[in-house]
Formats: structure tokens, C-alpha cells, sequence
């Protein structure tokens, strides 16, 4: 790594909730008061602290995973009542106070920045997921849910996507199956199944959220016959996926990929299978899934 790198205060970011700003501050205070445990650097692959995840959902259930380069470190239970002496008023008109409900630690390794999804997180207070709610579904989150934490925005989106995968198909349902690819903890396929789909079959690499979204699936009702799990990359299970639906199916895929798109692999079988009525694709940023939307079009798809 190269460059200039910097560390600037989050306080004025308008879009980060006061409580994480609130909760910043606070574990700035213990990592300044001990100086013997310093920041990773990426550069010389020295130091401790690596990453502070917060995630809040629900009725203010704020959830802390703390990621660390270190097997043991014998500050951590200084630094547990520390993190159990933290609250933060919210700004809900009733100004509730908001306190640690669950915190975890994850050590790590490896060499590049981020989560590492090889590895848990280690409860260290409160209990190992929180919940929220979509409409009348519930689902519990972990640290390594893909979930996202505006939930009034995840509601019109989701939304949207029913309204896009229904489209032109209210007559046929009974013969409609729902491919939700990239499916993380299976928020979406759940979400469209009340639209009247027979089944839903979701794919997705990361072991951790498939066990989630098959447990939030029962949470909800759904059984193995409304509902299918594939724990694998969506590249490698597609083919089989779709060649194990019936040949009278109309298979409707809802493509959610990582923020770089999906590969191309994974897009010639779509395209190839003619049971495919239609594609919504959800890009995390346009412009990294240009060439993803170019192949879709360049195989007679089109824009709607």
C-alpha cells in the first residue's frame, strides 16, 4: 500500500447515526489511554485495533463486533467494562438511552483490511444475534449479515423489486420460481414469496448467512417446499439450479451481487436458459455493473 493515508472524525457525517459517532468517541477514549495497543498498520502488518463494526436494528438493539490482530489480549476485560459503561441517547422523540446489547471480538490475520468472513466473532456480552423487522417478517442479524441497517429505505427497495419481478407475470404464479441469487441471509426471497411465487431457491457463498437465512425462514413459517438454500458461488450452482427446476417452470431472477457484479459465467447461464422471463438486477454502484448489464443486453435482454 501505497500513499497518504488519514483518519478523520465521523461526527459531522450527517448520514451516521449519533449513536456510532457517541460509541467512536467513547472507544477512542480507551485506545488513547493505552497507547502500548496501537491501530493496525496496513503497511508494516503491526498494531491491534482493525475495525469497530456497529450495527443497530430493531427497538434500538445496538450490536458491536470488534475485530483485533491478536489470539489473546489481556486488556480485554478492561476493555468489556468499558464498553458495558457505554450509552447514547437516541433521537427518537423519546431520547431513550441506548446501551451495548451485543458485544463480539473476531481476531484475524489477514493481510487486507475488512471482515473476515473465514473466521466468526466471539460473543463477549449480550447474546450472538439481534432482531429486526421487515413488515411482518423477523430476522435475526449477526455481525456478518448482509443486512442493510436503513430499514425504511430497505422496505421501499424491496418494494420495488416485488413490483419489478411481478410485473406481467400476476396470471402465471403458479408456475413462477423465484431465483434469488447473491441471496446473503435471504431477505429478499423472502420478502417476494408473498407475492405469490410457488418457491424460492436462493443462492449464496457465505456458509454463516445461508444458516441465517434458513433459520429466519423458520422463524417465519416458511418450509423447504416454499423456500430452498444453496450454500455455494453463484457461478458454481446456477446450471444445477436451474436444471432442476421443471421444464414448465417460468423462473424469475432477482441478482443481487457484490458491488463489483456478478461473473460473467453466471450470465451466459441465464441468458442460455429460455425459462428466464426476467432479471432485476440490484446494483450496489451502477457504474462497477455496467459491464454486467452490457452482457444481459447484448444477449437480447432489454431495459424496462
Amino acid at each position: 500500500m501505497d500513499g497518504f493515508m488519514a483518519v478523520e472524525s465521523p461526527r459531522e457525517c450527517p448520514h451516521i447515526p449519533k449513536v456510532f459517532k457517541d460509541l467512536v468517541e467513547h472507544v477512542q477514549k480507551f485506545v488513547l489511554a493505552n497507547p502500548e495497543y496501537s491501530p493496525w498498520n496496513a503497511i508494516t502488518k503491526t498494531g491491534l485495533w482493525r475495525l469497530l463494526l456497529c450495527r443497530i436494528h430493531g427497538d434500538n438493539q445496538l450490536m458491536v463486533g470488534l475485530q483485533i490482530n491478536a489470539d489473546e489480549w489481556n486488556a480485554l476485560e478492561s476493555f468489556t467494562e468499558h464498553m458495558r459503561a457505554f450509552e447514547s441517547s437516541s433521537c427518537d422523540d423519546d431520547h431513550k438511552m441506548i446501551k451495548i446489547a451485543s458485544f463480539q471480538l473476531q481476531s484475524t490475520e489477514n493481510v487486507h483490511s475488512g471482515l473476515d468472513m473465514k473466521h466468526g466473532f466471539k460473543p463477549i456480552f449480550g447474546p450472538l444475534t439481534v432482531e429486526e423487522r421487515l413488515n411482518k417478517l423477523k430476522f435475526k442479524i449477526s455481525p456478518l449479515s448482509f443486512f442493510q441497517n436503513n430499514i425504511k429505505a430497505t422496505v421501499l427497495l424491496y418494494d420495488k423489486i416485488k413490483e419489478m419481478a411481478s410485473c406481467g407475470f400476476e396470471t402465471s404464479k403458479d408456475r413462477s420460481v423465484l431465483l434469488d441469487l447473491c441471496c446473503g441471509t435471504g431477505t429478499i426471497g423472502m420478502y417476494l414469496h408473498g407475492a405469490g411465487f410457488k418457491r424460492v431457491i436462493g443462492v449464496e457463498c457465505v456458509e454463516e448467512a445461508i444458516e441465517a437465512a434458513q433459520e429466519n425462514a423458520a422463524i417465519n413459517g416458511f418450509t423447504s417446499d416454499d423456500i430452498q438454500f444453496v450454500c455455494a458461488k453463484v457461478e458454481d450452482a446456477i446450471a444445477g439450479v436451474i436444471s432442476d427446476c421443471s421444464p414448465t417452470d417460468n423462473l424469475i431472477v432477482v441478482l443481487d451481487p457484490p458491488r463489483a457484479g456478478c461473473a460473467q459465467s453466471v450470465i451466459k447461464t441465464i441468458v442460455a436458459c429460455p425459462q428466464v422471463k426476467r432479471v432485476v438486477f440490484v446494483a450496489c454502484d451502477i457504474s462497477l455493473s455496467i459491464g454486467n448489464i452490457r452482457s444481459f443486453l447484448s444477449h437480447g435482454f432489454k431495459l424496462t
